[in-house]
């Protein structure tokens, strides 16, 4: 019944079981797949400790799960992450005793609070053992699409040096394991294409994974299962693709229940984060046209993408195919499909809201495709257009790299912030945009947990709990107020946007806090701005931009540090003096 399935053959017309058998030894496929990940691991290691933490990086969720709390305090995401960063303390909690870092769990614990660089390295370390998967998982495509060990080789390296998964593996998220989910899902699918049911299973986990990493995983998961319902009705009927289905279900769903039993045991939290998101990321009232231009302008970036010759590359392959039929690999349009159906649908959907973690998962795929593509030109009459177009594509690959690598080895601008503010400015009142890092005084303390005290009174909503370490903080510091700002997509949020869901820290913006002559009668003259242009001039925010364009225009610029790290979100910090009402 499935003779169909039990070869697959390249597009030369060898038989991929036999050139398998033949042509690789186990030994050599093994160093093949672990030279291929060490080395896409060793290039991500590089910058891994880029000077500090970033808010999205969440290595207290991962904290609470050592503590019993799976239940993670923001539901905007899968807990899977989570769950898995748990899994890395632990590692790190070994090593750390063995290497004499600290003795027990308190020590444990009293270096989190202390200085918890550590810590977030664990998990950086963890991300980037997910994307240095990508190279094998590229290789592993290649050679279940018939493609040689050498050719399949190259495929790898592009796997290997795909600049958005080098970059955001410096970035603890989930966005990177989410990426190297879909590479898996188009291997294991080829996988249960080649070899009949008994792959339904595997293939059932890779997609709970997927969709356990983030949600967005869905707009790759309908096009691909379209791929899997097309090939499976054709070849082996309605009844047979019912059967596979339900057995993907069987796996999948008790999966999805042990990735996932944070949702399980707070439902109710988690349909309201994704209410919450949905205000955050659906965007109904941005132009199309302008939103590819903005997604194809990431794409061939040579950091955030995958360089103007892959990008360039992925739009024209259509064209090469339909007018040279039968010199596509097998499989490799419909890949194609699927991958341009997914980002259709995130465009669609997100408009010009597209953060790169959105996309490194699309980009993936999109870069899956076109390195098969080009290097199946390499067996081709146009050999040479493969050959310039690969040389290409890897050269600006690494001139991305080292962008990343530059900046993330660049010290952070922020001690030299800090201590300019420290020492030119000890006995004012300072607003901040930015976390400088500074003792702050009691009373400055005071009023801003009285704020978050008042906002959670005012929604009606209960704050998380928040361990303390076992020593105090300091008394003496400087009087510094955070800016009152808002979670990244709700800039522009009211209250209506948000009646009956609003969450801890997911509130609205509040407009009586953005009224300059308040802060300036409280006492307030110093003022720490982070991207200031952008803030007068762009932010989607009208309370933000009046607010700023006032400071601009009232007060005097002290002092601007250019940011050195704008891929780690340093942006030009200015320091405003404002004289006294």
């Amino acid at each position: 019944m499935f003779a169909s399935h039990a070869r697959v053959y390249d597009y030369g017309g060898k038989d991929l079981d036999h050139m398998t058998s033949q042509d690789l030894s186990r030994r050599r496929r093994f160093a093949i797949l672990a030279g291929l990940f060490l080395f896409a691991l060793a290039i991500r290691l590089v910058g891994l400790d880029f000077g500090y933490l970033l808010g999205d990086e969440r290595v207290n969720f991962a904290a609470k799960v050592l503590a019993g709390q799976v239940v993670p305090d923001q539901h905007f995401y899968p807990p899977l992450f989570n769950y898995l960063g748990a899994v890395a303390l632990v590692v790190l909690y070994g090593v750390g005793e063995v290497v004499g870092w600290w003795s027990g769990l308190a020590g444990f614990r009293d270096q989190y609070f202390d200085d918890p660089t550590v810590f977030y390295l664990a998990l950086r370390v963890m991300t980037s053992l997910f994307a240095a998967a990508i190279a094998p998982l590229f290789y592993l495509v290649a050679r279940c699409m018939g493609f040689e060990p050498r050719r399949a080789f190259i495929v790898g390296l592009f796997g290997a040096v795909t600049p958005i998964t080098v970059y955001l593996s410096h970035i603890a998220k989930s966005d990177v394991p989410l990426a190297m989910s879909m590479v898996l899902c188009v291997w294991l699918l080829l996988r249960r294409l080649q070899d009949g049911p008994r792959r339904d299973f595997w293939l059932g986990a890779g997609l709970i994974l997927g969709v356990s990493f983030k949600q967005s995983f869905v707009f790759f998961a309908f096009p691909l299962l379209m791929m899997h319902l097309f090939h499976v009705v054709r070849d082996e009927g309605w009844v047979s693709w019912g059967r596979s289905v339900l057995r993907m279900l069987l796996v999948g769903m008790p999966l999805w229940a042990v990735c996932n039993i944070g949702i399980i045991l707070d439902l109710a939290n988690f349909v309201t984060y994704q209410k919450i998101q949905t205000v955050m990321s659906v965007r109904v009232g941005e132009g199309m046209g302008e939103s590819l231009v903005l997604w194809f302008t990431m794409l061939s970036d040579n950091v955030i993408g995958i360089t103007w010759v892959m990008a360039a590359a992925f739009l024209g392959f259509p064209v090469l195919w339909a007018l040279r039929p039968g010199s596509a690999p097998r499989y490799l349009p419909q890949l194609w499909l699927v991958a341009f159906v997914a980002v259709a649908l995130v465009v669609w959907i997100a408009r010009l809201r597209q953060p790169e973690g959105l996309w490194i998962g699309f980009f993936t795929v999109v870069q899956l495709v076109v390195a098969l593509g080009l290097v199946a030109l390499l067996r081709d009459r146009l050999r040479i257009v493969g050959v310039i177009a690969c040389v290409a594509a890897f050269s600006l690959s690494g001139l991305g790299m080292a962008t990343i690598w530059r900046q993330s080895l660049a010290p952070a601008m922020m001690p030299d912030v800090a201590g300019y503010v420290a020492n030119t400015y000890a006995g004012a009142r300072i607003f901040s945009g930015v976390d400088l890092g500074l003792p702050v005084a009691a009373e400055a303390r005071v009023e801003e947990q009285d704020r978050i005290s008042r906002l959670a009174a005012k929604y009606d909503v209960t704050l998380p709990e928040q361990a303390a370490p076992d020593h105090a903080a300091p008394e003496d510091g400087l009087f510094i107020r955070q800016a009152p700002s808002v979670m990244f997509g709700l800039e522009a949020a009211s209250d209506a946007d948000l009646r009956g869901i609003v969450q801890p820290h997911a509130w609205p913006l509040q407009p009586e806090e953005w009224v300059l002559r308040d802060w300036r009668k409280s006492g307030f003259e110093v003022f720490v701005v982070s991207n200031l242009a952008y803030l007068v001039n762009e932010t989607p925010s009208p309370v933000f931009r009046a607010f700023y364009g006032e400071l601009a225009a009232s007060c005097a610029i002290a002092r601007v540090f250019p940011a050195a790290k704008p891929l780690y979100l340093e942006r030009d910090i200015t320091v405003l003096t404002c004289p006294p009402i």
